[in-house]
């Protein structure tokens, strides 16, 4: 299966602000298998087709005799069975598969056999539409505990009437999608970038970006924003994929070309999808963007003003984490205010290699399927459960015909919670970006090694999040009291809470990282905790409906 690798870059020099796609990078871009049965096609096969000149008096006897002595030698397989298909036509199947490579062997050699017009290795066929929607190990409940479960929430809303902005590289003709696009804009301002010949304007096409390069050195295209897309509001139809929120609908909003985009064509952007200005017939409900900034400045104030505007309007930003094993902080918008970061997690619920991370300073809101930096195959899984599938396009630089391919990085995570937050808008359409946020991150799946601060509170789940209808809050943070010296007990103060929380639960941190056993009310410290800080992070929950809480308390460095 041929890959792509992609190697993402930065906007030219002079630019005040470049954003990319926040996908992993290094990684691979890769179509998914055609359709098949759960495993992949093979370029192998066991039944090679005889065609004679003219009806054989013993069409069985002759074809074996055309290709069994031959197969041997080629391949060391023998002949199995022999089944006529016509006067003219025999399948003879071998005792073992044979290579591409075996098979060519075999049809050059045995069409020299007097009376032998062709030999042809039998090719497998399959049906022209394969559903891979249950074998989403990212999308499906009943493939992992730490997937996103949308399907367990279509009962309740499958996102209907909600409205999703999708700032990206723009999007391209897909039957699998288009009929939940509507109408956006490009705001790419420099044509170069653009690739259509002009600035901005109404066609939110996906030109290419070419921000990737082929094995053969060549560049290609990412179609980020199409693989984004489907992770969001992919139909559910029977056939390929299904996004998050089946029944959203999709506002593309281009502002990522070749180079990647200017931090003024992505405010612009925002502007005018929350209807600040310009003239949108259709304002967004929720907005995602899976990009980023490299440069480690902070959040500018013409960034964050505009972030602030959709905040007013209760429009939830969803904003990828990042992509280079560093403090969230360092990426923009993610360092924003009023956003909701995303981390990457993995099949397993563990923390990306890849992805950014949260703070003491700038925790990060929550986590979701972004897939590992490397592809990893899993039982009852088409193609490969360690990368995300989605809707793509076969094109190269250019965009050609709808496919679908698999992708990883915060970008990919980033759509999974915008997802959710349709859905939550659909059944809470008064809720704002608070309450979404507090939502998902007050049902989570928790993350086995990976603290609220770091990861966000857990993956995100959708039919979890819709059952919230109530929230905590707290009018005092946690806190310990004790000596802090190794040898010496220390104890958590759960805080001040309302209303009062049914069950409290707790896990020690070092470092900001988890301490393994260590989830009781009390700790004693060890020689590992010398030098280093400790804290505690503390878990309330509440009578159903409600959203748990988890608060971590101030760190306090140890003798």
């Amino acid at each position: 299966m041929k890959k792509w690798s992609v190697a993402v870059f930065v906007a030219a020099a002079g630019l005040a602000f470049s954003a990319i796609p926040a996908q992993a990078a290094p990684t691979d871009i890769a179509p998914l298998p055609e359709p098949t049965t759960p495993s992949r096609v093979k370029d192998t096969t066991r039944t090679i087709l005889v065609t004679f000149d003219q009806s054989q008096q013993d069409p069985k006897a002759s074809a074996e005799a055309a290709v069994a002595e031959i197969a041997e030698a080629v391949a060391g397989a023998s002949v199995a069975s022999v089944q006529t298909i016509n006067k003219t036509t025999v399948a003879v199947t071998l005792d073992s598969e044979i290579s591409e490579f075996e098979a060519d062997n075999i049809q050059a050699r045995a069409e020299d056999v007097a009376g032998v017009k062709a030999v042809d290795p039998a090719t497998i066929f399959y049906p022209a539409d394969t559903d891979y929607e249950t074998s989403l190990w990212n999308i499906n409940a009943a493939m992992g505990r730490y997937s996103v479960a949308a399907d367990a929430a279509w009962g309740t809303t499958t996102g209907a009437g909600v409205v999703v902005g999708v700032l990206d590289t723009g999007i391209t003709e897909h039957g699998d999608l288009d009929a939940n696009v509507i109408a956006g804009y490009d705001f790419i301002s420099n044509s170069a970038s653009a690739r259509d010949g002009d600035g901005r304007d109404a066609d939110p096409t996906d030109e290419g970006d070419l921000s990737g390069i082929a094995q053969d050195g060549t560049k290609t295209s990412s179609w980020h924003g199409t693989h984004v897309s489907g992770t969001i509001a992919a139909l559910r139809n029977g056939s390929g994929v299904a996004g998050v929120a089946p029944d959203a609908k999709i506002e593309p909003l281009r502002v990522l070309g070749a180079g990647g985009g200017t931090e003024a064509d992505l405010i612009a952007a925002i502007d005018w999808a929350t209807g600040y200005s310009g003239t949108n017939p259709n304002p967004v409900d929720v907005l995602n963007l899976s990009l980023g900034s490299q440069d480690g400045r902070p959040c500018s104030y013409a960034m964050q003003a505009a972030i602030n505007r959709a905040a007013a309007k209760r429009i939830p930003m969803v904003v990828a984490a990042g992509n280079s094993n560093v403090a969230l902080s360092k990426s923009s918008p993610a360092n924003c205010k009023n956003v909701i970061s995303v981390t990457a997690s993995t099949y397993t619920g563990g923390k990306a290699s890849y992805s950014n991370y949260g703070t003491a300073a700038m925790p990060a809101t929550i986590a979701a399927p972004g897939g590992s930096d490397t592809p990893t195959s899993c039982p009852g899984i088409i193609g490969e459960c360690g990368w995300v599938a989605s809707t793509w396009n076969r094109g190269t630089t250019t965009p050609g015909g709808s496919w679908y391919g698999f992708m990883a990085g915060t970008s990919m995570a980033a759509p999974h919670v915008a997802g959710v937050a349709a859905l939550l808008k659909a059944k809470n359409p008064s809720w704002g970006p608070a309450q979404i946020a507090a939502a998902m991150r007050g049902s989570a799946n928790r993350m086995p090694s990976c603290t609220a601060v770091t990861c966000g509170t857990g993956v995100v789940n959708a039919p979890k999040a819709l059952t919230v209808t109530k929230f905590f809050t707290w009018k005092k943070n946690p806190s310990i009291s004790g000596k802090y010296k190794v040898g010496k007990k220390l104890t958590a103060k759960v805080g001040s809470w309302s209303p009062q929380p049914t069950q409290f639960s707790y896990q020690w941190l070092r470092d900001g990282k988890v301490i393994s056993g260590a989830t009781k009310s009390k700790y004693k410290l060890v020689k590992k905790d010398k030098k280093k800080k400790i804290s505690i992070q503390v878990t309330v929950f509440g009578p159903v409906g409600y959203a748990y809480r988890i608060a971590v308390s101030s760190s306090h460095k140890i003798k």
